[in-house]
């Protein structure tokens, strides 16, 4: 059968003993709010269908939810709503690793929210930044590291970048082309430190300096 998650919520919060919803395999309309309280926050006593299916009608969704209601059920979780995902670097990289399990994603906006100053590798925001056709963004000051190959994936590449929203520094492990660093070099809100350096031919070098 199918259910309204709203009015399920209404039934769970009337009374202080278990309701037995499993016989509930779709919730036709849920937020994310509605659906973490039924399946998470009240699971003790409110009995769900382990495979029960929802359609989310929020337009922000923060990815710690989605993935503990994801955890929490089987079956298919409709995101198409959804224009803003949003949470740690971490929650998100697990939120998009298990992408089969929703419909809907993959063309959001992401918010990355750790609180700065956040050490992360450039390999882990290129996955990000590779996940949505969406601008994936960096909310706060972040202290990044990674060879060239995985820097420039992470902030140069257009179909895997992140954008900087904050002053951070990028270091990069290997040596460089004058070309390569440049373009490094020159993202939006990136300090750049190449700790091998950079090689090239002189007037490569030249141009790049110019």
């Amino acid at each position: 059968t199918a259910s309204d998650a709203a009015d399920l919520v209404l039934i769970a919060n009337a009374t202080t003993g278990v309701v037995n919803a499993s016989t509930v395999t779709t919730y036709t309309t849920a937020t994310l709010a509605q659906a973490k309280q039924l399946l998470v926050t009240d699971a003790a006593s409110f009995t769900s269908n382990a495979a029960v299916a929802m359609t989310l009608s929020d337009t922000t969704v923060a990815a710690a939810d989605l993935n503990l209601v994801d955890a929490a059920t089987t079956g298919a979780i409709t995101v198409t709503a959804a224009t803003t995902v949003t949470g740690l670097a971490a929650d998100i990289t697990t939120l998009y690793a298990n992408n089969g399990n929703f419909t809907g994603l993959g063309d959001e906006t992401i918010t990355i929210t750790n609180p700065g100053p956040f050490t992360t590798t450039a390999s882990v925001l290129s996955t990000i930044g590779t996940a949505t056709s969406g601008t994936a963004t960096v909310s706060n000051a972040a202290a990044i590291t990674g060879t060239n190959s995985q820097v420039t994936a992470a902030l140069v590449t257009s179909t895997t970048l992140v954008v900087l929203g904050a002053a951070s520094t990028v270091t990069v492990s290997d040596a460089v082309t004058a070309a390569q660093g440049k373009a490094i070099a020159d993202v939006t809100n990136a300090t750049a430190t190449f700790t091998t350096g950079i090689a090239d031919a002189y007037a490569s070098l030249y141009t790049a300096s110019t």
